[in-house]
C-alpha cells in the first residue's frame, strides 16, 4: 500500500503544478488584472521569442545522432494520422453538420504539447534535455497543421488552401520549426555555444513554460460549456482516453525507451491546443464547439493524465 500511495503522489505532483499555474492564469483574468491586449502580447512573447530560444538552445547542444530516430518519428506521425482518421470516421457517423464535425475531429487529435506537454515531461523525467520533444515539434506539429487545413477545408467546401506551396510556407514560417532547423545547423558545426549566448537563451527558456501556462488560463476565461454535449464527449474520448491508451501500449510493445514512451503518452494525452480554436475560427469552422472542447479537455485532463502517469509508474515505466 505505501508503494501505491507513493506512485499516486508522484502522479499528482507531476500533473497538478502545471494545472495550478493554468488556474492562476484564469484567476488573474477573472480578477481583471490583465486584459485581452496583455494576453495577446504575452502570447507573442512566448510564441516568437521564449519558446524558440529554448528549442534552439536544446537542439544546438544536442548530439545530432540523437536527432536521427526514424522509428519514433514514424510511430508518432502514423499515430497522429490514425487518431485523426478514426475520429473523423466515428464522429461523422453520428453527427452530420460538417462544421461541427470538423471542429470535433480537429480537437480529437491536436494536443497542447508545447505549452502543457513539455512541462509535464520535464516533471516526469526530471530533466530539461528532451530530444524526443524536439522531434515532435519538428514533425508532428507540422502534420497537425496539414491535417487541420485538410479537415477544415473539407468542411468549408474550399480546398484551395491545400496547395502544397502554401502549406509548406505556413509550416516553415512557424518560429518553433525555424528554431529547430537553426539549432540542427549549429549542432552540426560541433562548436560549443558562447557563454553569453547560452546564458541569454537560458533566461528566455526559463520564462517560457510559466508564461505559456498562465496564458492558457487567461484565454480560458469567458468560455462556456454550452453546445453539443455528446459531440464534445466523443471528441474528448479520442483525445484523452483512446489515443494515449493505444499509442502508449504500442510504444511499450515496440520496446521503446523511457523517454520515448513518456513523450508518446504525453503527446497523445495532453488537452486540446488553443490553436484548435484559432484555426477553426479563422477557417470558418464551428469555433464554439472548439472552445468548449478545449476548456473541457483542460479540466478533464487533470484526472486522465494523473491516472495515466500513475499507471506508467505502477508498471515501472517511469
Amino acid at each position: 500500500m505505501p508503494e501505491v500511495l507513493n506512485d499516486f503522489i508522484f502522479s499528482l505532483n507531476t500533473v497538478l503544478p502545471v494545472f495550478v499555474i493554468v488556474m492562476v492564469g484564469y484567476y488573474i483574468r477573472h480578477r481583471g488584472t490583465v486584459d485581452d491586449n496583455f494576453i495577446s502580447c504575452v502570447s507573442n512573447v512566448v510564441f516568437y521569442y521564449a519558446l524558440p530560444a529554448g528549442i534552439f538552445l536544446d537542439v544546438a547542444q544536442t548530439d545530432t545522432a540523437e536527432l536521427f530516430n526514424p522509428r519514433f518519428v514514424m510511430v508518432t506521425l502514423l499515430g497522429t494520422a490514425g487518431v485523426f482518421f478514426a475520429a473523423w470516421f466515428v464522429i461523422s457517423r453520428f453527427y452530420h453538420d460538417r462544421k461541427e464535425v470538423a471542429a470535433a475531429v480537429h480537437s480529437a487529435y491536436r494536443g497542447n504539447f508545447i505549452y502543457i506537454g513539455i512541462p509535464i515531461i520535464q516533471n516526469i523525467l526530471q530533466t530539461d534535455k528532451l530530444t524526443c520533444s524536439v522531434l515532435v515539434i519538428t514533425f508532428v506539429l507540422s502534420l497537425y497543421n496539414v491535417l487541420a487545413v485538410f479537415i477544415l477545408s473539407v468542411s468549408a467546401g474550399d480546398m484551395t488552401k491545400m496547395h502544397p506551396g502554401r502549406l509548406a510556407l505556413t509550416i516553415l514560417k512557424n518560429p518553433m520549426i525555424v528554431a529547430t532547423l537553426m539549432g540542427v545547423a549549429y549542432a552540426m558545426t560541433g562548436l560549443p555555444l558562447p557563454t553569453v549566448a547560452q546564458q541569454s537563451l537560458s533566461y528566455l527558456k526559463v520564462i517560457a513554460s510559466p508564461l505559456a501556462l498562465l496564458m492558457i488560463g487567461m484565454r480560458m476565461y469567458g468560455n462556456s460549456f454550452s453546445g453539443e454535449g455528446g459531440l464534445i464527449r466523443l471528441s474528448l474520448f479520442f483525445k484523452l482516453v483512446l489515443g494515449p491508451l493505444v499509442m502508449t501500449l504500442i510504444a511499450v510493445f515496440l520496446g521503446m525507451s523511457q523517454e520515448e514512451i513518456v513523450t508518446i503518452y504525453v503527446l497523445f494525452g495532453v488537452p486540446c491546443a488553443m490553436n484548435v480554436y484559432i484555426m477553426t475560427k479563422s477557417m470558418g469552422g464551428d469555433d464554439g464547439i472548439a472552445a468548449n472542447i478545449i476548456v473541457s479537455s483542460v479540466i478533464l485532463s487533470i484526472f486522465t493524465m494523473t491516472v495515466g502517469i500513475f499507471m506508467l509508474r505502477t508498471f515501472g515505466i517511469v
